[in-house]
């Protein structure tokens, strides 16, 4: 079975690393191939991830309901 991979941001490469390990070991003759425009580190995804930063969020003294 051949599957083409359209994308290769975030979304694209966690979509071929999922049907990849849900069906390695049950599809036989599994060929993923991914395209796009733009590899890593050229795309989209790669400026989005630098925007994300953990945080501390502190509200003073709140009840557990």
């Amino acid at each position: 079975m051949r599957v083409a991979i359209i994308g290769a941001g975030v979304i694209g490469l966690s979509s071929a690393l999922c049907i990849h390990e849900q069906f390695h070991g049950l599809v036989p003759s599994l060929e993923l191939e991914v395209y796009a425009d733009h590899f890593t580190p050229h795309t989209t995804s790669d400026g989005a991830a630098g925007l994300w930063q953990p945080y501390l969020s502190d509200h003073g003294n709140l009840q557990e309901t």
